[in-house]
């Protein structure tokens, strides 16, 4: 809940915090961004002011909303496009954190990602697979895991499901990320099948993905992504963004694996 993929953003993203200053992001009422950025920010000694929208609940998204209550010095829940515009009046911030840590600055760690996968397949610890499919939020992991193969010469794909409405990953925002870094990508295609009609609506072909592959994997990202890659024929890697680690009260100890 506070590591997975998005920590490769924060890492950058919170290069620069020092104790005292403010972090200011967004996102939705259980997002784990949210979470992760307030955790690790409060680690650096910063406060995090947090802009937030409704979504559809589900039992993780209920327990990373209470997490985000209870280490975000403040937070102020909108629409989706207001709680966007009160984010933009913090511009001033010290540290102002974009939806997902998707940005120019974020998605290094995602190359970074991606290069350490290509690294793991040129060294035969693992085959080739014909694609990889990660879930689609905001893009920058699967824009980034696509730079870092590309970079690497790997041959193959990103399949990337998409979780979000189309607002949150139109068609260009992929493209426009890859472009932006003026870097090779391998090829990503864009699913649309496991959305369901709302952010963190849990499918019912999720859970039964989970429950063949025996892994923790959440309703609202992983779980979709799952029901995607199990019915993929040829070499299939599922990235796993989800950590998969308890979420317990006292988030210090948020890295210690779940029993």
């Amino acid at each position: 809940m506070c590591g997975g993929n998005k920590v490769r953003a924060l890492e950058f993203l919170l290069g620069a915090v020092t104790p005292g200053d403010t972090v200011v992001t967004l996102g939705s009422r259980g997002s784990t961004h949210v979470l992760a950025t307030a955790v690790h920010a409060a680690r650096l000694g910063a406060r995090t002011i947090a802009y937030t929208w409704p979504q559809v609940m589900n039992p993780t998204a209920l327990a990373v909303s209470r997490a985000i209550r209870g280490c975000c010095t403040a937070i102020e829940t909108h629409h989706a496009l207001a709680a966007l515009a009160r984010y933009k009046l913090h511009r001033g911030a010290q540290c102002y954190v974009p939806m997902g840590g998707t940005s120019p600055i974020g998605i290094q760690g995602h190359i970074e990602a991606g290069r350490e996968l290509a690294g793991q397949i040129q060294r035969g610890e693992l085959p080739t697979p014909d694609t990889v499919v990660v879930p689609l939020g905001t893009g920058g992991t699967a824009a980034g895991i696509a730079m870092g193969l590309g970079v690497a010469g790997i041959r193959t794909t990103v399949t990337a499901v998409r979780v979000v409405p189309w607002f949150a990953a139109p068609p260009w925002r992929i493209p426009r990320l890859i472009r932006a870094a003026g870097l090779p990508a391998v090829p990503v295609r864009v699913d649309h099948t496991a959305y369901g009609g709302a952010y963190g609506k849990p499918l019912d072909r999720g859970r039964q993905a989970v429950a063949e592959i025996g892994l923790a994997l959440d309703d609202t990202y992983m779980a979709k992504a799952a029901a995607v890659a199990m019915a993929l024929r040829g070499p299939t890697l599922l990235w796993v963004t989800f950590n998969a680690r308890a979420l317990t009260p006292d988030l210090a100890t948020c890295d210690r694996p779940a029993t």
